[in-house]
This record gives structure tokens, C-alpha cells and sequence, in this order.
């Protein structure tokens, strides 16, 4: 994921936004969901990170970087804290993925900036009601 191209000034903040952005409060985060290794069961969900912010064509996260932790996924779920799901099986594409920082392990937190494709009506629902409930509008954010 970090071969993806970073935005381009006229993409991310000269440009105003069509769909508005919000912090996300109380620690909500994404899920993934790695295919299985044998492509014969389930995928499993895996804690990506916390959201920095969201709206309703994408979301920014913030994750640990491991090695092929994102390749071959094509669907997030957008968790509570408590565990329970919000908003499950949205399709993303990846629009940007940054360092934003270098741990001392030789590890980074990078910031995965997505954009959702082919939303169906009730994920569409779900979503409005996540960012009614758990949303701070803001100005501008990372992607």
C-alpha cells in the first residue's frame, strides 16, 4: 500500500470538499477483513486502527504499518468501541497512504485515506446514522 500516489495539493486542501468531513468521538475504529489463506473459509476481521475522520464517500484511518497487513482486502467494517459493528462490508478503494510517524521498533503509523465504492442503500443509512451519532464536523482532514 505505500507504493499509492500522495495527493496532490489541488486534491486535498486548495480545493473545497463536495461531501463534508467529521472527527470521529469516542474511539471508534476499522475493522478488515484479510481473505483466508487457504481461500476456502472465512475472511477474517482484524483491527486496523482508530478513525481520524470520515464522510460519506470515504474515511481516513490511522494504522501500525505491518508487512502485507492490506494486501488483498477490498472491504472494511466500521466498529464501536464496545466491539459491535456500525457500518459492515463497505468496498473501498485506497486513495492515498502516508507516514505519519517512525517508532523507535523500526515500525511507522501511517494515515490510509480510502474512498468508498458501490455503497448499497442500507450501508448508506448506516453511515448517516454513524456520523449523526459519532461525528464532529471539522474543517478540513488528512486526505
Amino acid at each position: 500500500m505505500a507504493d499509492l500516489p500522495m495527493a496532490r495539493k489541488s486534491d486535498s486542501g486548495a480545493s473545497k470538499r463536495r461531501w463534508k468531513r467529521y472527527q470521529v468521538k469516542n474511539g471508534a475504529f476499522v475493522m478488515i477483513y484479510k481473505p483466508s489463506l487457504l481461500k476456502l473459509g472465512k475472511p477474517a476481521p482484524v483491527k486496523l486502527g482508530p478513525i481520524k475522520d470520515i464522510g460519506m464517500k470515504g474515511l481516513a484511518v490511522q494504522y501500525m504499518d505491518q508487512k502485507n497487513l492490506l494486501r488483498n482486502v477490498e472491504e472494511l467494517a466500521i466498529a464501536l468501541p464496545d466491539g459491535t459493528i456500525a457500518v459492515d462490508k463497505l468496498k473501498f478503494t485506497p486513495v492515498t497512504d502516508f507516514e505519519v510517524a517512525q517508532m523507535p521498533n523500526a515500525r511507522s503509523i501511517r494515515t490510509l485515506c480510502v474512498s468508498f465504492s458501490g455503497l448499497l442503500p442500507l450501508q448508506k443509512i448506516q453511515l448517516e446514522r454513524f456520523i449523526d451519532e459519532y461525528g464532529l464536523e471539522m474543517v478540513k482532514g488528512p486526505c
